[in-house]
């Protein structure tokens, strides 16, 4: 049996196998073996069809390697091995998930900063704005105060000029 594998964005490893061949049996199910190592193998037994959708959730980023066997219920017999490609999965539509993710949070940090900036600007305005109309109260204050001292100035003068006048 030959065998193909390819990886479906966002859906997982397709394997595809042609029917087994060798013999005079026919298989009516499949066993789909897939592993990084000896120690890491995982099977799939049962399988009606010649090809099969290993999902993303079920096989790790990695290069892994893939057999399938026939097996005859009615005779109780397997087919020999399959030719056994590997392929290096990776999963494609997670790390664009993640790395949309990422975008977004930098997005939202750069709008709270962006917001922080602003918010400290309006305050450095205002901040200036109350620092003129205190300086601008303090100028009006002292424009008041050098008016009264005139005029008591003038009354003074006023009084001194009538009592030297009176005498």
């Amino acid at each position: 049996m030959n065998v193909a594998v390819t990886q479906e964005y966002n859906v997982g490893v397709k394997v595809d196998w042609d029917e087994a061949n060798s013999g005079n049996l026919t298989a009516e199910t499949y066993e789909l073996y897939f592993r990084t190592d000896a120690k890491n193998e995982t099977v799939v037994y049962n399988i009606t069809e010649t090809e099969y959708t290993i999902p993303y959730a079920s096989i790790t980023n990695g290069t892994w390697e893939f057999s399938v066997r026939g097996y005859s219920s009615d005779d109780n017999a397997y087919s020999s091995f399959s030719t056994e490609p590997t392929l290096t999965v990776f999963n494609q539509k997670a790390q664009d998930d993640a790395n949309a993710a990422a975008q977004a949070a930098y997005e939202a940090e750069q709008a709270r900063i962006a917001e922080e900036n602003r918010i400290a600007e309006e305050n450095r305005i205002a901040a200036e704005k109350a620092e003129e109309a205190r300086k601008a109260e303090e100028a009006r204050k002292a424009e008041e105060a050098r008016i009264a001292q005139e005029k008591a100035e003038e009354e003074a003068e006023a009084q001194i000029t009538k009592a030297i006048m009176a005498n």
